[in-house]
């Protein structure tokens, strides 16, 4: 389990498959999580705006610029 969750996208199974090929190259293990990189925490910032707009389920950070 991660330290912190970045966010948390609604979908359904080819929207969450899609996004771990998106991040393939930033596994943490087996596990479904991802390592913070550039790329993730662009894609975090960009769904945390929609978060305003009420496109995600939600999203908590404490520090995105880890």
């Amino acid at each position: 389990m991660p330290d912190d969750i970045l966010a948390v996208e609604p979908g359904d199974r080819l929207d969450e498959r899609q996004r771990h090929l998106q991040f393939r190259h930033l596994p943490v293990g087996t596990s479904e999580y991802f390592q913070q990189a550039d790329d993730l925490t662009a894609h975090v910032q960009a769904r945390s705006c929609a978060l305003t707009e009420g496109h995600l389920a939600a999203t908590t950070h404490r520090d995105l610029s880890l």
